[in-house]
């Protein structure tokens, strides 16, 4: 027993219990969730259907094979997102992968994309964790965010000649891809396109291409000078960025799991945010002489860093720069630094002791929070302010030297610094009066031996 509703060739409403369905010639259309979180096993869908529309088979049960008529025009977002399907031929008339199309389809192994498609819309194939072949057709002009982000089971993308720009996370989350060819047409690529790309190797780029241009390394830069992105498991354990080099982009070399060791051209002007995150065996890095800034969290996460030099230049140490750097021991700041962000330095517990330029002016809050190692500290003489929790947790510092520009301590600043024996004040008994000291938290630092230079 079945019942098909259809008006005017718009298939509205579909009640089954057999294992199969037959689509009545003449239908045009299927509505929108008509077919959603059923169990069936087959679907015949007939000659002369234009459109199919949003989320019309999402998260179909048992349905694993499905053959689109090339009649079909349109195909609606999230049209089978979620279901059970290995296979799906796409209709020869396609002109876009809508939004979603296959997303969470975690039995899709393979796919083609038919000729005359020119866009592959957001998360269109996302998450699909099996699928291991994708080819593109020629027509195709842009691949939008997250379109194959997370699929997992993804070893090699060849983008075709016509393609002029990957989006945001294209490829993000596939880890076992190991290859990326650049044609000569592709003038865009967003640098978190391959975030988390853990198996990649190499980009290779035509040389015909007249933006993008590759080296020895794998890595793939521009050639008005930015480094986009070196591969996560590039073959080379030391890498200098090559002279000429003006802008490393953000999260350039974010999780890569080979690299220990870089040296940064003088050429080299600014580094971007994330640049160095959550990498692996990265050991040391020396910047150049070019170097005037950097981005937040450019050392996050990489859990065997150990020696970072700067050069002169670079003003601010933006928030979070080194947290949760746990091997960090050695870090030669620029001796004109102005400034010291949030966090920058929070959970570097193999910090023993940190020489801060006389010229550093402002610490952030929780700057050098959970330092466990650090045993003393020297404040700048243009610190005004020591902000909450910037040495919190510190519990093998000893001694604190204080100038007499410090007119605020606040609430926390020393907290859980159970080690804190003595403070090295500046000025004299009576100008300690006139300093404000938040005595939530900041316990240790009341009752330590307080040493006055006048």
């Amino acid at each position: 027993m079945q019942d098909i509703i259809i008006e005017n060739g718009r298939l509205t409403e579909y009640h089954v219990r057999g294992s199969g369905v037959r689509v009545p010639q003449g239908t045009v259309e299927i509505g929108a969730n008509v077919f959603r979180d059923i169990s069936i096993l087959r679907v015949s869908l007939p000659d002369g259907l234009r459109r199919i529309g949003d989320s019309a088979f999402a998260n179909i049960r048992m349905l694993k094979t499905l053959c689109v008529p090339d009649s079909v025009e349109e195909i609606a977002p999230y049209a089978f997102s979620y279901s059970s399907l290995r296979e799906i031929t796409l209709p020869q008339g396609l002109r876009e992968i809508p939004t979603g199309m296959c997303s969470g389809c975690t039995e899709l192994s393979e796919i083609t994309i038919p000729e005359g498609v020119e866009s592959v819309g957001v998360r269109a194939f996302a998450r699909c964790t099996n699928l291991r072949t994708v080819r593109l057709p020629h027509s195709l002009r842009s691949i939008a965010r997250d379109a194959f982000a997370g699929c997992t089971s993804l070893q090699e993308i060849l983008i075709p000649a016509g393609v002029g720009t990957l989006a945001e996370r294209a490829f993000a989350g596939c880890t076992a891809l190991q290859k990326v060819t650049v044609p000569d047409t592709l003038s865009e690529i967003d640098a978190h396109a391959f975030d988390g790309c853990a198996a990649l190797q190499a980009f290779a780029v035509d040389a015909d291409n007249p933006r993008y241009t590759g080296d020895d390394a794998g890595a793939l830069l521009t050639k008005d000078g930015t480094l986009v992105r070196y591969p996560c498991a590039g073959t080379q354990t030391a890498y200098t960025v090559p002279d000429g080099v003006r802008h490393i982009a953000d999260a350039a070399f974010a999780h890569c799991r080979t690299v220990q060791s870089v040296r940064i051209a003088d050429s080299v002007q600014d580094v971007g945010e994330d640049a160095f995150q959550h990498c692996a065996r990265l050991e040391s890095v020396t910047f150049g002489k070019g170097v005037r800034k950097i981005g937040s969290a450019v050392f996050a996460f990489s859990p065997k860093l150990r020696q970072v030099d700067f050069c002169d230049g670079v003003r601010e140490l933006p928030s979070w720069s080194f947290t949760r750097c746990p091997a960090l021991t050695q870090v030669r700041l620029p001796s004109d630094l102005v400034s010291i962000g949030d966090r920058a330095f929070s959970d570097c517990k193999s910090l023993r002791e940190i020489l801060l330029p006389p010229t550093t002016a402002d610490l952030g809050e929780q700057a050098f929070y959970g330092c466990s190692k650090l045993t003393a500290v020297t404040i700048p003489p243009r610190v005004r302010l020591i902000p909450d929790s910037a040495f919190a947790y510190c519990k093998a510092l000893e001694t604190v030297a204080l100038p007499t520009s410090v007119e605020m301590i606040d609430a926390g600043a020393f907290s859980c610094c159970t080690a804190l024996r003595n403070v090295m004040y500046g000025g004299s008994e009576a100008q300690k009066t006139a300093l404000q000291i938040e005595r939530y938290a900041n316990k240790r630092l009341l009752e330590a031996r307080w040493t006055f230079t006048e």
